[in-house]
């Protein structure tokens, strides 16, 4: 029980709000009093109430129009209804309009009365600590979810090479991320998307990030085979990420690139903006032990487009790029470009 819950009793009667004040008091809460619904809001503004308990046949201010007041003011003040002559309808409205927990008849019977106060007080101190524990979280999903964006690389545009980017999350968090990087003539890339959402995700996401950054292979399927030797997780079934890594000759339009579960690169055409997926897929990293990854081959010529994406995006079909295509027609370099969601 937390001794400071706060607690506030309206009635118009004097004698009920003492007897109310006078049961309660034994819970060692802190009980306040009110004789009126304008009284009790006034209260209400000044102090953090968990409960109020309120009479629903009031002069002036009635019952039901004070504890919508309340509700719409005060959501996270729990409500108890008190009354001894309530019509039914008089109780359908209250409950429809106010955040109201239980019902208790006149006259009250005590045991009744503090069991159920101390249920909805319960009840109440959970939701706030809860509130406090979401906010918290999201505060924190919200920071890594910055740190995740800046650690994506800066878009390319050069006289032969264009590569830009789309990072639109299904949720906060994911393990979905990418890199890509220039060296003379050679743009290499790769991209990783971790089993799984929320936080862990996009946590292992970092480390595989910075691994693959310091990984000094150029070979695509040797990056990806030492990425399946070297997994943390290689001996838990239910963790794995797929990896699409690779490069092109900015000057000649060769690409290479290794597939280790990813969805297949798209091609977009400039001289027919046909659209072509390229390569077989290959497994996960982390699935099966020395397994074989392959090398896929291609030629892009100038004014076509690389599009690198990863599972969302691979759900559309082939037919709703054809406006995006269009908008993109007057490319005239050869343009890598990396989507992912």
């Amino acid at each position: 029980m937390n001794t400071e819950a706060r607690i506030l009793v309206v009635d118009d009667e004097a004698n009920i709000r003492s007897a109310l004040q006078r049961s309660l008091k034994k819970t060692r809460f802190i009980v306040k009093v009110a004789g009126s619904g304008k009284e009790a809001l006034t209260l209400m503004n000044q102090e953090d109430f968990n409960l109020v308990i309120s009479d629903l046949c009031m002069p002036g201010m009635d019952g039901v129009e004070f504890l919508s007041m309340a509700s719409e003011l005060y959501p996270q003040t729990s409500q108890i209804l008190l009354s001894g002559n309530a019509e039914r309808d008089d109780l359908g409205e209250a409950i429809n309009q106010c955040n109201i927990e239980h019902f208790i008849a006149k006259p009250w019977d005590n045991e009744s009365l503090l069991a159920k106060t101390h249920q909805v007080v319960q009840e109440n101190n959970y939701s706030r600590e809860k509130q406090v524990s979401t906010a918290t979280l999201n505060k924190e999903i919200n920071a890594a979810e910055t740190m995740q964006r800046a650690l994506l690389p800066m878009p390319i545009d050069t006289h032969d090479l264009r590569v830009d980017w789309h990072y639109k999350a299904c949720s906060k968090l994911g393990g979905d991320a990418f890199s890509f990087r220039r060296e003379g003539d050679v743009f290499r890339f790769h991209m990783i998307d971790v089993v799984g959402h929320g936080a862990p995700a996009a946590m292992e996401s970092f480390a595989l990030q910075h691994l693959l950054a310091n990984l000094q292979i150029n070979d695509p399927a040797k990056i990806a085979a030492h990425m399946n030797e070297h997994y943390a997780y290689k001996d838990n079934p239910m963790r794995y990420f797929t990896l699409l890594c690779g490069e092109l000759n900015v000057k000649t339009g060769e690409l290479i690139f290794c597939q280790a579960g990813h969805p297949s690169p798209l091609v977009v055409r400039n001289d027919t903006f046909s659209v072509e997926k390229v390569g077989d897929g290959g497994f996960p990293i982390g699935l099966i032990e020395d397994v074989g990854f392959e090398i896929t081959r291609t030629t892009l010529l100038a004014g076509d487009m690389l599009i690198l994406h990863s599972d969302g995006f691979a759900e559309a079909d082939v037919e709703d790029f054809k406006d995006f295509v269009v908008i993109n027609s007057s490319l005239d370099t050869i343009t890598p470009v990396s989507y992912t969601h």
